[in-house]
């Protein structure tokens, strides 16, 4: 936090006292006008200021606005990928989580990451990717506020590997039957045959 220096009376400024609305307080050189907290509770906090001379202490300021503390968001959990069963797609599950250390719910969102890539992406599905090999995702959550983003760890990974449908054939075999016309004749004699049916299965990996 900051201030302004005040009138001395002619008596220069040894120290002041800061002091937050959680009680903690700080006492800081007559030269400052400014001063970091470290370790105040995770809440809502104002600060007021005195300043003391050689010949009295002064009056303490008016109490600051209010302002919430914050840490790093938490590690989030539970967010899920798996095949679609479509070439080099995977669906992407957000996670949850995340909103500790000051923040609430409504002031996270989530972001992925792939393979150690080190860029990150809002969450959603993920295209392009080559079947067959498997892909590591990890997730984020980032709190927003007064314009700034805050980015905590990244969460436990979780695997999927993309897989297009896949190609299946099978053979008939069998016997034709005889057939005859309406004078009970036959025109056509019994054949053994085999065809071969190419398709594609609709679950991926089978």
């Amino acid at each position: 936090m900051s201030w302004s220096k005040p009138d001395g009376n002619g008596r220069p400024i040894q120290f002041y006292t800061v002091a937050s609305s959680t009680g903690v307080a700080a006492r800081v050189s007559g030269n400052e006008t400014s001063h970091v907290f470290a370790n105040l509770p995770f809440s809502q906090v104002s600060f007021t200021v005195t300043a003391v001379n050689d010949s009295a202490t002064g009056s303490s300021s008016a109490s600051s606005a209010s302002v919430q503390v914050r840490g790093l968001p938490a590690a989030p959990s539970g967010g899920s990928a798996k095949a679609t069963g479509r070439s080099g797609e995977l669906a992407v599950g957000p996670p949850s989580g995340g909103a500790a250390n000051g923040w609430s719910q409504g002031e996270i969102s989530y972001e992925m990451s792939t393979n150690g890539g080190g860029s990150w992406q809002s969450v959603g599905n993920l295209s392009g990717l080559p079947d067959g090999q498997e892909v590591t995702i990890v997730f984020r959550a980032v709190g927003s506020a007064n314009g700034a983003r805050y980015p905590g760890p990244a969460s436990a990974p979780v695997k999927a590997t993309p897989a297009g449908p896949r190609k299946y054939f099978f053979t008939l075999t069998g016997t034709s039957l005889p057939v005859h016309g309406r004078d009970r004749k036959p025109i056509g004699s019994g054949q053994r045959h085999q065809r071969q049916v190419r398709g594609l299965h609709p679950e991926p990996g089978r």
